[in-house]
């Protein structure tokens, strides 16, 4: 694995695996405004409405 910075133009097509990420961290109990149950399409909804605001500028 790596960690880079992404460009706001580049996030919409990693939003699958950050969400991905995202719920392994919940699932290891990481405190990071969401909590257990959820759902993994939450996650990427709330991911591609970053990048949506993020490639708005």
């Amino acid at each position: 694995m790596s960690v880079r910075l992404l460009a706001s133009a580049e996030l919409h097509d990693h939003v699958d695996g950050i969400a991905a990420m995202m719920g392994d961290c919940i699932d290891e109990g990481a405190s990071v405004g969401w909590i257990l149950p959820y759902e993994l399409t939450d996650l990427e909804r709330f991911w591609r409405g970053i990048a949506e605001r993020c490639a708005a500028g």
